[in-house]
């Protein structure tokens, strides 16, 4: 059949042609209109005839080098086909005025860099039934052909010269400068710069600069300029005195937390601090101040900020001793037991975390007094996530108070951290040369009852008691019990020798010498004296 159509179509074109009053016209109307490389277009393809009906039409396709054809389908009624891009068609309903004559689509090739295709219908011929043929004009589309290029043709600043290269995505200058001009050009017209361009205000250290490119079919590649600004600003942030008013504090500049206590008399202390640079500065609310102390341990923290915005911190845990007056009003507790861990119960909160599989948890809690009445509340069916716990309390007067442990429950899975070690233990006046795998020390002392000691935990998530450090003798054992957020816990000892004050003993055997020397004399002469008379 095929062939019956190429001899038919064939015939139409080698009769010879003369004027006839049958004129027209093709269309070609392609969409997009913009495309990117290695994507499809397709054309649909129109006729108009006047003064006539057209029954069968010719007319050759001609591609631009870039593009190529994937296929052409004729409309409903038209026969015959497309070959070597040649397009060869007739009907046996006569067209007239506006038709279709069928779908062009056409391939924009992989690796082209131009920027217009061009299609084109050319060597139209249309036909009546007599075989009449007539010649018209031919058709033509352009195609823009979007760019792929996202590159910069050329990248500047206006202090550190860059040694550019559109290839390299990263660069690394220091300056000595607060601000910075970026220059960045598009190697393509058409793409698109936006980004860290222009006049960049830079910080102190490490500053990261964005350049984005983005081209027509919406890619975008990114350069980036690490710009370091040098800092020649004060990085101390050290105290050089800290007092407390009415307690003995053994300042050191490099021991950042202190225990001491005072008695339950003492409400409130000043406590004083004195910077070593300057330059540098008391964090608001956190510097030299009178605080207010409640009974138990208070936490005072002194916070200093260097020049360069590094804060250090020093910790004063005051320990205000309690009342022994037996009071009818006393919702206060003596201890916090959970799974045999001990929890402060000074704190109106405290924080514990438990696995996946536990539901509910062993709370033992003893209250100050033997009259007051504990209620607990919330710990049944705890969940994945935050729960509260309540541990109500009522005082022999009917005052109640409320303490709250806030319960973390981990995820399906999710273990809980295992590390209970110290990751720096430090006694001051004394080396220990402390190892975090090292569970035993002895230290001689002298004359002191209590120890200055600073512990650093190596996980944030773990926490730490110290016991026995005060009224201290020979063979006192000091423990620092480290406890991990899965309750592990590990102990660390440090044992304690008084050492004997032999100075003492030898003043005091010289004078029981002396006295017995001066007795024995007295005791001659007077004898010597009753044998003359």
């Amino acid at each position: 059949m095929k062939r019956i159509f190429k001899v038919i179509i064939l015939l139409i074109l080698l009769i010879p042609i003369k004027t006839y009053a049958l004129t027209g016209s093709v269309n070609l109307e392609c969409t997009p209109e913009k495309i990117s490389p290695n994507n499809n277009v397709t054309c649909k393809i129109t006729g108009q005839a006047t003064d006539g009906e057209v029954t069968g039409l010719s007319m050759d396709l001609r591609l631009s080098e870039n593009i190529s054809l994937v296929s052409f389908e004729a409309s409903d009624d038209w026969q015959g086909d497309a070959s070597e891009n040649k397009i060869g068609l007739y009907t046996s309903s006569n067209k007239k005025d506006n038709f279709n004559i069928g779908t062009l689509v056409i391939k924009v090739k992989d690796s082209t860099t131009t920027t217009t295709e061009v299609v084109s219908l050319v060597n139209v011929i249309f036909a009546n039934e007599s075989f009449e043929e007539v010649s018209l004009s031919s058709a033509t589309k352009s195609i823009n052909i979007t760019s792929s290029n996202n590159f910069l043709s050329s990248l500047s600043t206006n202090i550190e010269q860059i040694n550019f290269d559109k290839n390299r995505l990263e660069y690394n200058i220091e300056v000595d400068a607060d601000t910075i001009i970026v220059s960045a050009t598009a190697e393509d017209k058409n793409a698109k710069v936006t980004g860290n361009v222009g006049t960049i205000k830079l910080s102190y250290g490490k500053n990261i600069l964005k350049i984005n490119v983005t081209n027509e079919n919406n890619e975008t590649r990114v350069y980036t300029i690490n710009v370091t600004r040098k800092d020649y600003r004060s990085t101390n942030n050290f105290l050089a005195a800290l007092t407390i008013e009415k307690v003995s504090l053994p300042f050191r500049e490099n021991i950042f937390i202190y225990n001491v206590s005072v008695e339950n008399d003492i409400e409130q202390v000043k406590v004083s601090a004195a910077l070593q640079d300057s330059k540098s500065r008391f964090v608001n609310n956190y510097g030299p101040r009178t605080v207010s102390l409640k009974e138990g341990t208070n936490e005072v923290l002194i916070k200093i900020e260097a020049e360069n915005g590094g804060v250090q911190t020093y910790k004063i845990n005051i320990v205000r001793k309690e009342t022994t007056d037996n009071k009818k009003d006393d919702t206060s507790l003596k201890n916090i037991i959970i799974d045999n861990k001990i929890l402060d119960a000074k704190k109106e909160e405290n924080k514990y975390t438990i696995p996946y599989d536990t539901d509910k948890i062993d709370i033992k809690v003893t209250p100050s007094s033997n009259k007051s009445k504990v209620e607990i509340i919330g710990n049944d069916n705890l969940q994945v996530g935050e729960n509260i716990i309540t541990i109500k309390v009522t005082a022999e007067d009917g005052t109640t108070k409320e303490y709250k442990i806030i319960v973390t429950k981990k995820n399906k899975g999710e273990s809980l951290d295992d590390n209970n070690y110290l990751k720096k233990l430090e006694i001051e006046n004394y080396d220990i040369s402390f190892n975090k795998d090292t569970l035993n020390y002895t230290i001689k002392i002298g004359s002191e009852s209590s120890l200055n000691i600073n512990c650093i935990l190596s996980s944030d998530k773990a926490t730490y008691v110290i016991e026995g450090n005060n009224n201290l003798k020979n063979n006192s054992v000091v423990k620092i019990i480290v406890t991990a957020e899965n309750n592990e816990t590990r102990t660390y000892n440090i044992h304690i020798e008084k050492q004997t004050n032999y100075l003492m003993i030898v003043i005091i055997v010289e004078t029981l010498l002396i006295i017995a020397i001066l007795s024995y004399m007295m005791l001659k002469k007077k004898r010597d004296n009753n044998e003359e008379e």
